[in-house]
C-alpha cells in the first residue's frame, strides 16, 4: 500500500524520487519482458535524481538494474539492434529542460479499449492533458508548443487550454488549466496538480482512492501498473457554452424554435428567463384562418411605460400580420401618435407585398376608435373589427406578440445591464429577432422568411448589451498614433442588420457603423451590478399585460466566447446626436430618438405611513421615515450617489476624471495640509457628492465630483460657530434684468471653479482622509486651510471671502439685499451673487470679467442662457425668461406628460375644500409626493408664470418678457377673492404686504442706484371701501377693523408719506384678479398680455 500525507504532498520532489525508486525496484524483481501494453515510465527529472550504471569492455555492471546479463549488449553485441542513421542523439541539459513547457510520463505504447470515458493518472505529468475538445466546459486557444514525453520519438503538440468537469460516479470534478492534445491516445490526470490542491491518494490492493479532508472523492483501479479511472459519457460543455450563446443571441427563445433552425440546444434552465418570462395561465383563442399576408393585420398599444425612453416615448405600437405573424413595432410619446405611425407602417407593408389590407383588428381603445381611424376604414376598404371591452384575451394575437416581445425585451434588457430608459432599443431589438425564430404553427419558418422569403441571416446577430469596439475614422482621430478603436455598448442593429448601432457611455453618443468587434462575454453596463452581487431587475410599470402565455422554457447558461470581427455590406456611418431622430429605413428599424434621457424618479421603499396616529395633525403633514432606493440604474448619465458606485459605472473613467479635477484643485490652492493624527482631534467625516450637469435642453455638459465634509459631525463652537449667509431674492433678479433691458445693458454670467476651496477658514478643523487620496488614514488626517463643501461654515466663508474682494475692487454691497453689488466707475456695473454663479450686468463686462480671473478661476459662459434654473433668451428688443424645460420635467416625473392643455389654470367658479377620509387615503396610496409638487409649483409661480399654468406642451409655453425702451416706474395691484372676502379688513390685510414689498423694492432700486423713484407709486385697488379706509376719508368707528389697525395705519403712513399714491380701478381692469380666483380664457389673456407674460 501507497499512502501520500501532507508531509509529502508538501515536497512534490521527493515524491516523485519515492515513485520513481519503487518503479526501478519492480522492473529489477521482474523476470519478464515489459509487455506492449505496459508504459514504460521515464521520469521527466531523471537526470537530476536517478544514478545510472553503465556496462563498458564487454563486462556487465553488477549494479546496472535495468537489464539482465544475458540480454546485456555489452557482454552480448549480437544483440544489439541497428542504429538508425548517424543522427547522433543528444543528451539534454538541466537548463534545456527548463524550456520545455510541459511533460508527460507516457509512451505510444499506450493503448485503450475505451479510452474516450477513462482517465489515467500519471506522476510525472505537469499538467492535466484530455485529447477530446469537446469534453471542456471552456476553452481557449494558444500558441501550439511541445510536450516531452518518456518517447522521444513521439510529437506531441497542445493546441488550447481550458476547463474540465468530469462525473465519476455522482459527484462531479472540475479540472482547471487542462491542456488539449489531438494525438495524445488517452486523457492524463496530473498527479502533480492534484496534489496541489491538497489531495491526498491511497493504494489498496489493485485499487486506490482519492481523498480530501478525510471524505472519498472517487475510486480507481490500477491496471498495468498503471492508475485509472472510469468517468461517465462526458457532456459537450464546450457545446453547451456555445448553445448559450445563441440562446443570448436570439434573445432567450424557447428550446424548440432554436432547434428548429438547425441549432443543437441542450439547455434545460436559465435563471434570466425564470426571472422574466414568468406568467399566467393562457386563454384558448382561435382565429379564423387566412390565406395570404395582410388578409387580417392585428394592432395592440402598450403602456404608459415608466420611465420615459431615451427619445421620450412612453407606448409602443404592435402591429402583427396574421398569416406569416410578422411584426412591428413603433415607438409613441402619446396615444394620439398612434394614428399617424399605424398609417406610415400600413403604406410600408402594402408597397412591400403588394397587396392591400382587408382586416384590422384592435381593441376597444380611444387610439383607435376615433374618427381618423373610421375615416381611413371607409376610404381604403378595410374591415375594421373591435374586441369586446375589458376582454383583451379576444385580440389574442397581438396580445400574445405584445408578451413574447416584452418577455424578450426584460430578458436582454436585464441581462445587458443597460439602464431603464433603454427600454425602447430593447424592445425594437427583440421584435427584429422575434421575427427571425421559426414558428412552430407554420413548418418551422420564421415570420422574416414568410414575410420577405428570403432565409434570416442569424450569424450577425449579437448578444445586446455586450462589449462593442467600434472603428473610428481616420479624420476623427486626435494624432497619427492614436488609438483607432473605441469601445461602447452594442445596442442593436440598423438597415436590416447591415450595421450595428454602439453606445458610448461616456458622453451617451450612438454610432451607427459595420465596423464593429464584439466581447459577447463582456457587458460594460453590469461593472456596477456585480459589486452588488445580484443580478438588476428592471420592471416595465405597464396598464397592462398580456394575457396569453404559452410554455417557458429554460436553457441554462454557460460560458461565452469572444467574436471576431463581422463582416457586414456597406452602411452609412456618422454620428448619432442624443437630440436627432433616427429615421426607419426598415419595419424593424428603431424609430426611437437619441435624446438625453429625461429626469427620472427613483422610486423608494421604506416603512409605512402610520395607519393611527394619536393626534390631530393631517396626515398629509406627517413626514415619512427616511427610504431607501429600491433599486440602482447603471448607464450613461446616471448619477452614481457613492465613491464606489462611481468606480463601478460604466462611466468609471468620467467619473475618475472629475474626481481627480476635484483633487487637483484642491492641491493648487492648498486647501488642506497632512498631519499625523492625536487622539485630541475631532475628525469630520468626508463623502464625494456626483452630478451630472445639464443645459435648458436637457443635454448633458458636464460631469462634476465635489469632496465634501460630513457637516453632521462637527460641533458647535469646536470646529465652527456662525453659519448663516445670504442669498440673492428672486424679485432683484427680475428687477435687475427689467433694468437691463431697459437700458440695453448687457447681462453675462461666470461661475466660480471650486468656489469654497478658495475661502480661508477661521476656525481649526481636522478632516479624515477621503477615499481616492493615497494616505494612511490609520495614522495621518487633514487639516484644513480653506472651506470645502459640506461643512457648515464653508457658504459664509465664501461670501465674506468674495464680499471682501469685491470691496476692495470698487463694488458696494445693498443692505436690502446683500447679493446685490454695485459700482460706479470706471463704468456701471451690477453684480447678482448666487453661491458661484454671478450674473454681470452693464456696458463694459469683459473688465470685470478680466479683474475677477486675476483673482478666482472662473468659467465664461457669455451671455447669460440659464440662472437658477430659468432659461434667458436675449435679443436687442427684450429679454425672455422661461421655464420649459423644467416643466415638462415636472410632468415627466408625475406621469402627466401627455396631459390635455388647457386655457386656464382652473376651472371657473370651481371651489376647493377639505377632502375627506377615502380621498386622502385614495390619495396616500398612489404614492406622490404632494409637497413636491406644490413646491415645484409654487417655484414656477414666483419665477415665470404667476398664471400657475400646466397647459405646457410642444406648441405652447410661457414665458415673461422684459421689453426695451419702457419708461421706469413702478405699478401695484392688489386684489382678494370677493367670494371669500365679505368685509374690508381682509382687503386692508392684503394692502399692507402690497405696501411692504413696495417700499422694500422702492429703498432697493434708490440703495443700488438703479432708478430715483421720487414720485408716489400707483397701487390699484378695485374696492372702494379700502381705499377709504386706508386714505383717511372715512370716519366710520368699526369694531371689526380694531384689529387691523396697526396694518391700516401702517398704509396711511405710506400714503401720507408720497410713496405710494391709492386709484380706484374696476374690477374687469383689475390684473391681479386672476392671481385670486379662477377665470375665463379672455380675462386671463388679457391679464398676461398686460404683464408681458406670453405664449410662445
Amino acid at each position: 500500500m501507497i499512502t501520500l500525507n501532507d508531509s509529502l504532498i508538501e515536497k512534490p520532489d521527493q515524491v516523485l524520487l519515492r515513485l520513481q525508486e519503487y518503479a526501478n525496484l519492480q522492473s529489477a524483481k521482474s523476470i519478464k519482458k515489459p509487455s506492449s501494453s505496459v508504459s514504460a515510465l521515464v521520469a521527466s527529472s531523471e537526470h537530476q535524481y536517478k544514478i545510472t550504471h553503465y556496462c563498458s569492455n564487454s563486462l556487465h555492471n553488477p549494479k546496472c538494474v535495468s537489464h539482465r546479463k544475458e540480454d546485456c549488449y555489452a557482454k552480448n553485441p549480437h544483440l544489439c539492434p541497428p542504429k538508425r542513421g548517424n543522427k547522433r542523439k543528444t543528451r539534454e541539459s538541466p537548463a534545456a529542460a527548463h524550456l520545455v513547457t510541459a511533460r508527460a510520463l507516457i509512451t505510444s505504447t499506450v493503448s485503450h479499449s475505451n479510452p474516450f470515458n477513462q482517465i489515467v493518472i500519471d506522476c510525472g505529468a505537469t499538467h492535466h492533458m484530455f485529447y477530446l475538445k469537446n469534453v471542456f466546459s471552456s476553452f481557449s486557444d494558444v500558441a501550439k508548443f511541445s510536450i516531452a514525453t518518456g518517447d522521444s520519438s513521439s510529437n506531441l503538440l497542445a493546441e488550447g487550454m481550458g476547463s474540465v468537469t468530469v462525473m465519476i460516479g455522482s459527484k462531479r470534478l472540475t479540472l482547471t488549466d487542462c491542456l488539449y492534445v489531438p494525438k495524445l491516445n488517452c486523457n492524463l490526470v496530473s498527479l502533480m496538480q492534484l496534489f496541489r490542491d491538497k489531495l491526498t491518494i491511497t493504494k489498496r490492493s489493485d485499487n486506490f482512492s482519492l481523498r480530501t479532508d478525510n471524505d472519498v472523492l472517487f475510486e480507481g483501479k490500477i491496471i498495468n501498473n498503471l492508475m485509472k479511472i472510469n468517468f461517465s459519457q462526458p457532456t459537450s460543455l464546450l457545446t453547451t457554452a456555445v448553445d448559450d450563446l445563441w440562446h443570448k443571441r436570439l434573445g432567450h427563445p424557447g428550446k424548440a424554435p432554436v432547434r428548429s433552425m438547425g441549432l443543437p440546444f441542450n439547455n434545460s434552465s436559465c435563471k434570466t428567463c425564470d426571472l422574466n418570462k414568468i406568467h399566467q395561465l393562457p386563454f384558448k383563442n382561435k382565429f379564423e384562418h387566412v390565406s395570404l399576408p395582410l388578409d387580417c393585420v392585428h394592432l395592440d398599444l402598450v403602456g404608459p411605460i415608466s420611465p420615459p425612453s431615451a427619445g421620450r416615448s412612453r407606448y409602443f405600437l404592435t402591429i402583427v400580420d396574421q398569416f406569416t405573424s410578422y411584426k412591428i413595432t413603433r415607438m409613441l410619446k402619446k396615444k394620439s401618435d398612434a394614428f399617424d405611425q399605424f398609417v406610415e407602417v400600413k403604406n410600408l407593408m402594402e408597397n412591400h407585398q403588394q397587396r392591400t389590407f382587408k382586416t384590422v383588428i384592435s381593441d376597444h381603445g380611444g387610439e383607435f376608435m376615433n374618427e381618423s381611424f373610421r375615416g381611413l376604414s371607409a376610404s381604403c376598404g378595410f374591415v375594421h373589427i373591435f374586441s369586446p371591452p375589458y376582454t383583451p384575451q379576444h385580440n389574442g394575437f397581438a396580445e400574445r406578440a405584445n408578451r413574447t416581445i416584452l418577455d424578450k425585451a426584460k430578458c436582454i434588457l436585464n441581462e445587458s445591464g443597460l439602464a431603464k430608459h433603454y427600454w425602447a432599443k430593447a424592445i425594437n431589438t427583440s421584435t427584429l429577432l422575434t421575427n427571425l425564430i421559426p414558428t412552430p404553427s407554420r413548418q418551422n419558418l420564421s415570420p422574416y422568411a414568410l414575410w420577405t422569403g428570403k432565409s434570416p441571416r442569424i450569424k450577425k446577430l449579437r448578444v445586446f448589451g455586450c462589449q462593442a469596439i467600434t472603428l473610428i475614422p481616420k479624420n476623427q482621430r486626435d494624432w497619427k498614433l492614436a488609438q483607432s478603436g473605441r469601445e461602447g455598448v452594442f445596442l442593436g442593429y440598423e438597415n436590416d442588420m447591415s450595421a450595428y448601432r454602439v453606445l458610448y457611455p461616456d458622453d451617451g453618443k450612438i454610432l451607427i457603423s459595420k465596423h464593429v468587434l464584439f466581447d459577447e462575454s463582456k457587458f460594460p453596463c453590469l461593472s456596477f451590478s456585480s459589486l452588488l452581487g445580484s443580478p438588476l431587475i428592471v420592471p416595465f410599470s405597464l396598464d397592462g399585460e398580456g394575457e396569453l402565455v404559452d410554455e417557458v422554457q429554460s436553457p441554462s447558461s454557460g460560458t461565452q466566447e469572444a467574436v471576431d470581427e463581422v463582416c457586414v455590406p456597406d452602411a452609412p456611418i456618422g454620428y448619432l446626436s442624443t437630440e436627432e431622430a433616427v429615421d426607419e429605413t426598415s419595419p424593424s428599424s428603431d424609430t426611437e430618438e437619441q435624446a438625453a434621457p429625461a429626469p427620472r424618479r427613483l422610486r423608494v421603499i421604506g416603512p409605512r405611513h402610520p395607519t393611527l396616529v394619536s393626534c390631530d395633525i393631517d396626515r398629509l403633514n406627517i413626514l415619512p421615515f427616511p427610504r431607501h432606493p429600491e433599486t440602482f440604474f447603471s448607464s450613461a448619465h446616471t448619477t452614481p450617489r457613492t465613491f464606489k458606485e462611481a468606480i463601478g459605472s460604466p462611466d468609471r473613467e468620467v467619473w475618475l476624471n472629475a474626481i481627480s479635477k476635484e483633487l487637483k484643485s484642491m492641491a493648487d490652492l492648498k486647501v488642506w495640509e497632512v498631519v499625523n493624527i492625536n487622539p485630541s482631534y475631532k475628525l469630520v467625516g468626508t463623502t464625494w457628492v456626483f452630478k451630472i450637469k445639464r443645459n435648458h435642453l436637457n443635454k448633458v455638459t458636464d460631469h462634476k465630483a465635489w469632496l465634501c465634509a460630513q457637516g453632521f459631525t462637527q460641533t458647535f463652537e469646536v470646529d465652527f460657530d456662525k453659519t448663516y449667509s445670504p442669498t440673492g431674492r428672486l424679485n432683484s433678479l427680475r428687477v435687475l434684468i427689467a433694468f437691463a433691458a431697459t437700458n440695453n445693458l448687457l447681462f453675462h454670467q461666470v461661475d466660480v471653479k471650486s468656489a469654497f476651496l478658495n475661502a480661508p477658514l477661521a476656525e481649526t478643523v481636522f478632516l479624515s482622509v477621503p477615499q481616492g487620496v493615497d494616505l494612511d488614514r490609520r495614522k495621518v488626517c487633514l487639516r484644513l486651510n480653506k472651506a470645502i463643501y459640506g461643512l457648515k461654515q464653508a457658504p459664509l466663508a465664501w461670501y465674506q471671502h468674495l464680499k471682501d474682494w469685491l470691496v476692495k475692487v470698487g463694488f458696494v454691497p445693498c443692505i436690502l439685499d446683500p447679493c446685490v453689488f454695485h459700482r460706479s466707475s470706471p463704468s456701471a456695473l451690477w453684480l447678482y451673487v448666487h453661491v458661484d454663479d454671478i450674473a454681470i450686468f452693464g456696458k463694459e463686462v469683459e473688465t470685470f470679467k478680466s479683474e475677477m480671473s486675476n483673482e478666482f478661476d472662473i468659467k465664461d459662459l457669455g451671455k447669460a442662457d440659464l440662472m437658477l434654473g430659468i432659461k434667458v433668451t436675449q435679443s436687442e428688443k427684450c429679454i425672455t425668461l422661461d421655464q420649459q424645460h423644467f416643466t415638462e420635467a415636472l410632468l415627466d416625473l408625475y406621469g402627466m406628460g401627455d396631459c390635455r392643455p388647457v386655457s386656464t389654470p382652473f376651472v371657473p367658479n370651481q371651489h376647493l375644500s377639505s377632502a375627506t377620509d377615502e380621498e386622502v387615503s385614495s390619495f396616500l396610496a398612489l404614492g406622490v409626493s404632494y409637497r413636491s409638487a406644490v413646491g415645484s409649483i409654487n417655484y414656477l409661480s414666483t419665477a415665470t408664470w404667476p398664471d400657475l399654468s400646466h397647459a405646457v406642451s410642444s406648441s405652447q409655453d410661457s414665458a415673461l418678457t422684459y421689453d426695451a425702451g419702457n419708461e421706469h416706474g413702478i405699478a401695484a395691484y392688489s386684489d382678494a377673492d370677493w367670494g371669500n372676502c365679505t368685509s374690508t379688513r381682509r382687503r386692508v390685510q392684503i394692502l399692507c404686504d402690497v405696501t411692504s414689498e413696495l417700499l422694500w423694492l422702492r429703498q432697493w432700486c434708490n440703495e443700488s442706484r438703479l432708478v430715483d423713484l421720487l414720485s408716489p407709486t400707483p397701487v390699484h385697488e378695485d374696492n372702494q371701501g379700502c381705499i377709504n379706509a386706508a386714505s383717511g376719508n372715512s370716519n366710520v368707528n368699526n369694531r371689526r377693523m380694531k384689529h387691523v389697525d396697526i396694518q391700516l395705519h401702517f398704509v396711511k403712513e405710506a400714503v401720507k408719506n408720497s410713496a405710494i399714491e391709492l386709484r380706484y380701478t374696476p374690477t374687469n381692469e383689475m390684473l391681479a384678479d386672476f392671481l385670486t380666483k379662477s377665470v375665463c380664457k379672455s380675462t386671463l389673456c388679457k391679464a398676461l398680455s398686460a404683464l408681458k407674460v406670453l405664449r410662445m
